[in-house]
């Protein structure tokens, strides 16, 4: 540029220098302003890279967590749907479908642990078998339904006659039995007697009152019998 400007005055060329500087400062300043700018906004994409980075962390974290409690509850559902299934299954494997009775399984599982007990106490118990009479003529006459639901109504009655700890069984059929432990010669005849007045009260089914009685049978154990 000096070179240029040779031969010239020094005024021309002050002038020039006046006119180029602050063009050449405004330059400089705008590119030391562009620096700053991408300085900050690196600062900031690594701090947002950072903050990301936390996040995705604690993210994977909760989701892990969560991720176990979801297991947790899964397994934990599960077994009690096994659990439930198993005691459904147990429960209908000794106890009879229509009455909810115990069945014949159930009931000799009972007898066996009486027989223990009643040789280890030195104690009675008493069997009673009691069959409905003319149960058939029911069936024949109203139908299998309030067969069904008679068989239904002398089970209730039956279980509210007796004690809690006597064990009220259905063989299947009009066949019941009830199993009384530490009985003697006179409690079962009364519970007997009892029983046939229970049953003697009609029954109300479909709208119809139907009379029935029972027959009866007890035996004593060890009176009547021995096991050898």
């Amino acid at each position: 540029m000096e070179l240029l400007l040779k031969g010239n005055s020094q005024a021309h060329y002050a002038a020039i220098r006046e006119r180029l500087l602050p063009k050449q400062k405004l330059i400089s300043d705008q590119v030391i302003e562009l620096v700053n700018l991408q300085k900050t906004q690196a600062a900031t994409a690594i701090k947002e890279a950072e903050l990301t980075y936390t996040y995705a962390q604690r993210l994977m974290l909760v989701s892990g967590v969560l991720a176990f409690v979801l297991v947790f509850i899964i397994a934990l559902l599960v077994s009690r749907k096994v659990n439930a299934q198993a005691q459904s299954l147990e429960y209908q494997a000794f106890h009879d479908e229509l009455t909810n009775l115990p069945n014949r399984m159930l009931f000799l599982d009972r007898l066996a642990q009486a027989i223990t007990h009643s040789h280890r106490e030195n104690v009675s118990f008493a069997i009673m078998l009691l069959d409905l009479d003319r149960f058939k003529e029911v069936n024949d006459t109203l139908g299998h339904n309030v067969g069904d639901q008679l068989l239904q109504e002398v089970s209730c009655r039956l279980n509210d006659a007796v004690r809690e700890s006597d064990t009220v069984a259905r063989l299947g059929g009009d066949e019941f039995v009830i199993l009384m432990e530490q009985s003697d010669l006179q409690h079962a005849p009364a519970v007997a007697d009892k029983l046939l007045k229970v049953l003697e009260r009609p029954f109300k089914l479909d709208g119809q009152l139907i009379d029935t009685s029972a027959s009866f049978g007890i035996a004593y154990f060890p009176e009547h019998g021995k096991i050898l």
